[in-house]
């Protein structure tokens, strides 16, 4: 993606959104890297899952995992002081996109949503390789199925530019062009897999958002952020997505994805559903703050990146 968003030279976007998406009550601490996801994840064998507000598992050994479930139970993710990396989906569902089975696969676990019961197979997903700390490279990533070399142009906002293709300014006319023809609310963006929830700050405090100078005005610094959707259960998708560090993103250093679950819709009143990508999200930008489905664009041109990508710490 060529973009000024991307470039070394912007300040603040890295070390911002950082320290934000950490310091917000709802985002999940940053995990420790150096530990594996199946390192972190119980070994499972029958269980039973019982929805419970977030929802709980009741492992083999008694233990209780706090859990996100699907709108139908097709996928759940198991929650704890560490960032999900991993995603549970029934043998029955779509594997997520850029993801692959990890070593637990075909355990028969038994949801209870209420007082109904489901019983089903299911099989823990990873992502299929690292990301850098960048989380609109990350998303480009999943959206075209491989690593890739920074600085191309792979995702534009749906029906519209290059994201990013005219730095903060292009993007914000974009997300105000989108907002004003899409005639529903920012809870109901619906990406399918292979595209992304983008929430982009449209005000800032200077006209030019491009100035070297000019800041996005919110709390978290944050000019926007993306999660690339790898699967759907109804209105609910899974989604994977990275931080950035304190640093601009380096090539070849990886970190582990973090999954999460959103649904979509709206309250009463027209305010995103608190669970959607914009209602969890929406706390770290101003009331412009316009969300987005970003698509893929040059499927089969953009570059690999082909060196090794060393595992970071978290």
């Amino acid at each position: 993606m060529v973009s000024r968003l991307s470039d070394p030279g912007d300040r603040f976007e890295r070390k911002a959104e950082a320290n934000a998406r950490r310091a917000m009550a709802s985002s999940p601490v940053q995990r420790d890297a150096v530990e594996t996801a199946q390192e972190r994840t119980p070994t499972l064998g029958p269980a039973v899952v019982q929805r419970y507000h977030q929802g709980i598992l009741r492992a083999p050994d008694h233990e209780v995992l706090n859990l996100k479930v699907s709108a139908t139970g097709q996928y759940f993710m198991i929650v704890n002081e560490y960032d999900t990396t991993t995603i549970w989906g029934s043998t029955n569902a779509a594997a997520p996109r850029y993801c692959r089975p990890t070593e637990q696969q075909n355990v028969t676990l038994t949801l209870q949503v209420g007082n109904d019961t489901l019983t089903g197979v299911y099989t823990e997903y990873e992502p299929e390789t690292t990301f850098l700390a960048d989380c609109s490279h990350t998303a480009e990533e999943i959206m075209h199925r491989k690593r890739l070399l920074m600085g191309q142009d792979a995702s534009r906002i749906r029906s519209g530019a290059v994201f990013g293709g005219d730095g903060h300014n292009g993007n914000i006319r974009e997300a105000v062009t989108y907002a004003q023809n899409r005639g529903v609310g920012n809870g109901e963006e619906r990406p399918d897999p292979g595209e992304a929830f983008s929430i982009i700050e449209t005000q800032w405090d200077m006209e030019d958002a491009d100035h070297e100078d000019a800041s996005p005005m919110n709390e978290s610094g944050w000019p926007y952020h993306v999660a690339a959707v790898v699967a759907m259960d109804g209105d609910d998708r899974i989604a994977i997505e990275q931080t950035v560090g304190s640093s601009d993103a380096v090539q070849h250093q990886g970190y582990e994805g973090i999954i999460d679950i959103y649904t979509s819709g709206s309250l009463a009143g027209g305010a995103a559903l608190p669970a959607s990508f914009h209602g969890r999200h929406g706390g770290a930008f101003s009331q412009g703050g316009v969300t987005v489905t970003l698509a893929p664009i040059n499927q089969g041109q953009v570059r690999k990146e082909t060196r090794t990508r060393r595992h970071m710490d978290g």
